[in-house]
């Protein structure tokens, strides 16, 4: 299982597909949090065709990873609902 992907700073990854109605729910709360923080750090969305979601681990969507420095140092599954969630569970991840 990867537990690092390439890069630098703080990364925040949503693994989610487009047949998911929590990860559709999800994706303008992600994107709302991706245009706050920007600059602070990165995001990004990757869907299975893009990614083999189980060799990070992930077995259910949507699931959000944090990586810095390309190490993974934290994981949620599910959908945050509002963006100070997303915010908190970044932070606590640094």
């Amino acid at each position: 299982m990867k537990n690092k992907i390439e890069g630098v700073g703080v990364e925040v990854v949503k693994f989610s597909t487009s047949w998911c109605g929590p990860c559709k729910s999800y994706a303008p709360v992600f994107q709302k949090a991706a245009q706050e923080l920007q600059g602070d750090y990165s995001f990004a969305e990757v869907l299975p065709e893009e990614v083999d979601f189980r060799s990070y681990g992930v077995a259910s969507v949507p699931t959000t990873i944090v990586f810095v420095d390309g190490f993974e140092q934290g994981r949620r599954q599910g959908a945050m609902m509002t963006t100070e969630q997303i915010k908190q569970f970044v932070e606590a991840s640094l």
